[in-house]
């Protein structure tokens, strides 16, 4: 049965067109967030979020190479873990290991502080039994990172 390798966040990454290797930049462990604060009217407000790649990473066994499979990537985000799809479809194994790339440009719905994971998962085609690999990052709040000298809350 095929096996999760790893899922990793980062704000970027880049493939090797060469080797198909890949190489991640930025890896992203820990988010804040703020309030905007307010304007005056007329005033346009610039907001400049960072993008975020998403890569999730599959090995097949033998007795995966002629069997189909559905695949899940979603956010889940805090703090009622409101699921945010990212894609979902099915797919079959042509190399040994099978890769998702999502790229988000612009943020996702935060809605609060808290711990938010991407989230992987993958089935044979009529199967109930997912697999899923998760990765967590901790959103925290830019105030109180402040009352607490850089320590994460």
């Amino acid at each position: 049965m095929a096996r999760p390798v790893y899922i990793l966040c980062s704000q970027s990454g880049t493939e090797d067109k060469h080797t198909g290797m890949i190489s991640h930049f930025n890896v992203l462990e820990m988010a804040l967030i703020s309030p905007i604060p307010a304007q005056e009217p007329g005033k346009p407000i610039i907001i400049v979020s960072q993008p975020i790649q998403i890569v999730a990473v599959w090995m097949r066994d033998d007795g995966d190479i002629d069997r189909e499979f559905e695949f899940e990537l979603y956010l889940l985000i805090p703090p009622k873990m409101t699921r945010f799809d990212l894609g979902k479809g099915t797919f079959s194994f042509t190399k040994f290991r099978h890769r998702f790339t999502v790229n988000i440009q612009g943020q996702p719905p935060l809605e609060g502080c808290g711990e938010m994971s991407a989230v992987s998962r993958i089935r044979p085609v009529g199967s109930d039994a997912w697999i899923t690999q998760e990765y967590p990052i901790i959103i925290g709040s830019a105030e109180s990172e402040k009352q607490s000298n850089g320590k994460p809350t």
